[in-house]
């Protein structure tokens, strides 16, 4: 009895998803966290020859997210949006408490103390913003200095 109606076709296994998909708004949102709290990481944790490597990452950080803030789906469109501000805010903090480190004593002192807070709410805002965008929830209030 031969019959090959009852033979089962052998179907090509799924097609692999990449690591990184450069399409996909969601890790397009993990990149620009992950490059902002890198750059600053390394920015407060180096010294002088490797804050250029932090530098380099947060302009690229700056970079895709103001590049993709103006297109993709409404809650990625929030997530750029809210890591540009933490960028842009978070860099200006980070530079004015460097000028004030320049002062001997009492300058040193402030920046001792206020980078860790400047580089916690980086922190902090990018956890959130992560978070919520491995949910692929919208941030409700992008242009705020708050979570």
């Amino acid at each position: 009895m031969n019959d090959s109606s009852n033979i089962t076709p052998m179907r090509p296994p799924p097609p692999k998803k990449p690591l990184f998909d450069v399409r996909d708004p969601k890790q397009q949102a993990f990149l620009v966290y992950g490059l902002m709290v890198t750059a600053f990481g390394i920015n407060w944790a180096g010294n002088q020859f490797v804050n250029w490597i932090g530098l380099g990452l947060g302009v690229a950080a700056l970079a895709i997210a103001a590049s993709k803030r103006d297109e993709g789906p409404f809650w990625a469109r929030s997530h750029f949006e809210f890591a540009l501000r933490t960028i842009i805010i978070g860099a200006v903090a980070w530079t004015i408490v460097s000028i004030i480190g320049i002062i001997p004593i009492l300058g040193w002192l402030i920046a001792w103390i206020f980078k860790p807070v400047v580089m916690i709410w980086v922190v902090v805002r990018s956890a959130v913003g992560f978070l919520r965008a491995s949910e692929t929830k919208v941030i409700e209030n992008p242009v705020t200095w708050l979570i």
